[in-house]
């Protein structure tokens, strides 16, 4: 579990299973809340694209 890096969206999961999944996979978030937590994610880790 050494490479494991929290999500910068607050849910406390690891952000390959989390906001990872919507910005470097290209998969659709599937409510409103996941999208928001994805784009400050984003924003955060300066990816905007």
């Amino acid at each position: 579990m050494g490479d494991v890096k929290l999500c910068p969206c607050g849910a406390m999961r690891d952000y390959v299973r989390c906001c990872g999944q919507y910005i470097d996979a290209a998969v659709l978030p599937e409510s409103p809340e996941q999208l928001m937590r994805s784009r400050y994610t984003a924003f955060v880790r300066r990816n905007s694209d």
